[in-house]
């Protein structure tokens, strides 16, 4: 009997040890091979660091001219080149000026959303890796909207920008072939409109802004005569002169006749005076603007501490563009770059009013 179950016990030992091995070899079976790929090679980083953002020095911009942008055919220059539009703006001081094609006061807040964008960029897929589709997608250099942005002598971006696509935005390098995505959904996405304004867009149109509880005097002078508002104990005094017969300005006189509600209507017009348009390439002799006083009339508001804003409004303009609007006037702000605005009829019509528009 032990004999026999000591054969009996080495069979079912045999037994288990053969199961086990199956289940090892079984298990060996079903672990998948892993498959060994090349890395991926890693998308540029494109996007402007903030170091970079806060020293940028300049800013380029070039893409097919449109319809918004013929006043870009007004300036000097080969006419064939027309088709292709390229705005250069430059740092200057604490603000940017608009350099090419022609020269004037850049608009900060456009330039500062334009650059913030540029800290948001990040390809986030390659589509292709040659150089076929970039005609079909608008990336060659006479379709793509190709943005360079520089710190000093440096490139810090350097990228176009063609169609935008199910994928994103289409987009290519200068150093490197291929056919890229660009984020261009949720907040920090890239926003093309930044980027393509027309060029009167890219302007600064700011002409006045205060605050009109802080205006202590208003002055105007046309062919009329003078009007003189000066606020004293919260309460507006005006004085007035005529012409005389000879043409010559009479005594200052008070004048009792004026609705001080009109002077607030006038100054809610000018706090935030911005221009409709500009007269590039019209002559300072035709906009009349120096001798103001009888093509159109002189405005002089003056604020708590004695700052004085001057605008003379000179001869109706001629402009032709989309943006001309029917009785516009010529103007220049004393003190300014000598920058030339079209002035909206509403608010020119102050300075060429005569005292019964204050009545």
């Amino acid at each position: 009997m032990r004999a026999a179950h000591k054969i009996l016990a080495a069979a079912a030992c045999v037994a288990i040890g053969a199961g086990g091995l199956g289940l090892v070899r079984h298990q060996q079976k079903a672990t998948p091979a892993v498959e060994v790929r090349p890395a991926t090679p890693a998308l540029p980083a494109i996007a402007l660091a903030e170091a970079d953002a806060e020293k940028l020095t300049k800013i380029e911009l070039t893409r097919p001219a449109d319809r918004d942008d013929d006043r870009a055919g007004d300036h000097p220059g080969d006419a064939a080149q027309a088709a292709i539009l390229e705005i250069t703006m430059e740092r200057s001081g604490s603000g940017w000026e608009l350099t090419a094609p022609i020269a004037g006061e850049a608009s900060g807040a456009k330039v500062s959303e334009a650059i913030q964008n540029l800290e948001t960029l990040r390809l986030w897929k390659q589509l292709d890796a040659g150089t076929g589709y970039y005609a079909q997608y608008d990336l060659t250099p006479d379709k793509a909207l190709h943005i360079v942005a520089w710190r000093g002598a440096a490139k810090v971006v350097d990228l176009f920008c063609g169609k935008g696509s199910t994928d994103g935005q289409l987009v290519r390098l200068p150093d490197r072939d291929g056919m890229f995505a660009l984020v261009n959904w949720g907040p920090q996405g890239y926003s093309g409109f930044l980027f393509t304004r027309a060029l009167h867009d890219w302007r600064e149109t700011s002409i006045f802004n205060f605050a009109p509880e802080r205006v202590v005097g208003v002055e105007l002078s046309n062919a009329t005569g003078d009007l003189t508002f000066a606020k004293i104990d919260e309460r507006w005094r005006a004085m007035r002169r005529k012409p005389t017969p000879e043409g010559h300005l009479g005594r200052a006189q008070p004048w009792f006749g004026f609705n001080a509600a009109r002077i607030a209507d006038l100054l809610r017009d000018y706090r935030t005076l911005a221009a409709e348009d500009f007269g590039d390439g019209v002559s300072r002799a035709d906009t009349g603007v120096d001798d103001a006083e009888r093509t159109g009339g002189v405005m002089r508001i003056t604020l708590e501490g004695g700052a004085v804003l001057t605008l003379r409004v000179g001869r109706p303009t001629n402009g032709k563009t989309r943006w001309a609007m029917k009785d516009s006037r010529w103007a220049i702000k004393e003190g300014g770059d000598g920058t030339v605005y079209a002035v909206a009829p509403w608010p020119a019509s102050w300075a060429t009013a005569d005292a019964t528009k204050f009545e």
